[in-house]
């Protein structure tokens, strides 16, 4: 491969399309898949170095940032990208920082600047911002595509670090049409801490929906604006037992560390004391080692009570739980 190989050498001379044959004498087969996905951008722009192999020849998050603050961008001087890669800040605001430092936040202008579409349809809901030449919004202000667009809103939430505190969370019913929602959610990393199976296929989803979600006695869908990311449930106790009952939750992994889970169960609290009128008391179980879980119980306003030693068998071992509960008056 030659030393000093640059993007632009891997283009068609007269069109703005990646020369594959070239491609297939420099690299294997899935490499050159990767880059055939990258589309040209439609304004001219200058090579730029942004990686020398280190000893470990590993493209890592953090090489990522030595190359994002290299170049145009004068960061190093003060030493901007060791403080924030050192600070102590969740891993989603380091990489939005990131993002709004190197400029490429899909706020309508940069989109403008890259691509000179005046008319910006967002390739998730189709909703539409049309701007000026400028590349801001006809009806003011330099709107961002992803807090215009609920469903970039949702997924900027979890991967991105946009504030949960500009969407809507909310509960309501599965229904047969969420499956691919529940799949998208219901990852591997949820598996692990629930009681949850995983669902390779559609089918599999949707009988869950259909057999067990939808005639649960309480299972609600925990949405961000709209589309589930979640679900928190509820089961009544029967007989001598119908007094209390118990209360469960689960996240996506992606969406984890914003507070989404505890809102939920703060939401669910009295809609079950109204809908069970003969329920006292919730209890929440969960495991010893689930601290985050733990936190999202007191946090709703659960008083611990306890721990039970080999209390249940879960995922294959028998596991001690610790017992939160809350009062129809503990306000």
């Amino acid at each position: 491969m030659p030393t000093k190989l640059k993007v632009r050498d891997l283009k068609k001379i007269e069109e703005d399309e990646w020369d594959e044959e070239k491609l297939q004498t420099l690299f294997v087969a899935d490499t050159i898949k990767a880059i055939l996905r990258i589309k040209w951008p439609k304004v001219t722009c200058n090579d730029k170095l942004i990686w020398i192999g280190n000893k470990t020849s590993i493209f890592s998050v953090k090489e990522s940032y030595l190359a994002s603050f290299c170049g145009e961008f004068e960061l190093n001087s003060n030493g901007f990208r060791e403080k924030l890669w050192k600070a102590s800040l969740h891993e989603r605001l380091k990489i939005f920082l990131w993002r709004m430092t190197v400029g490429i936040i899909s706020v309508n202008q940069v989109i403008f600047n890259r691509t000179e579409r005046k008319n910006l349809d967002c390739p998730l809901c189709g909703s539409s911002l049309l701007i000026d030449n400028g590349g801001r919004n006809r009806s003011g202000g330099d709107l961002s595509v992803f807090l215009a667009s609920p469903d970039a809103r949702v997924i900027g939430g979890g991967v991105g670090g946009i504030p949960v505190r500009h969407m809507e969370i909310t509960l309501r019913p599965y229904q047969l049409s969420d499956v691919e929602d529940f799949m998208d959610w219901c990852d591997d990393k949820v598996v692990a801490l629930s009681w949850l199976s995983h669902y390779s296929t559609k089918q599999e989803a949707a009988t869950y929906i259909k057999e067990v979600a939808m005639p649960h006695p309480w299972y609600r869908a925990i949405c961000l604006d709209g589309r589930p990311v979640g679900f928190v449930g509820f089961a009544p106790g029967s007989g001598d037992y119908r007094c209390k009952g118990s209360i469960s939750y689960a996240l996506g992994s992606k969406f984890w560390g914003q507070g989404i889970t505890t809102r939920a169960v703060k939401m669910a609290i009295p809609c079950v004391f109204k809908e069970f009128p003969d329920i006292e008391r919730l209890e929440g179980f969960a495991d010893v080692d689930n601290i985050a879980s733990q936190k999202v119980l007191e946090k709703a306003g659960f008083l611990k009570e306890g721990v039970f030693k080999k209390y249940i068998i879960f995922k294959g071992r028998v596991a001690d739980v610790v017992m939160h509960s809350i009062l129809r008056n503990h306000e």
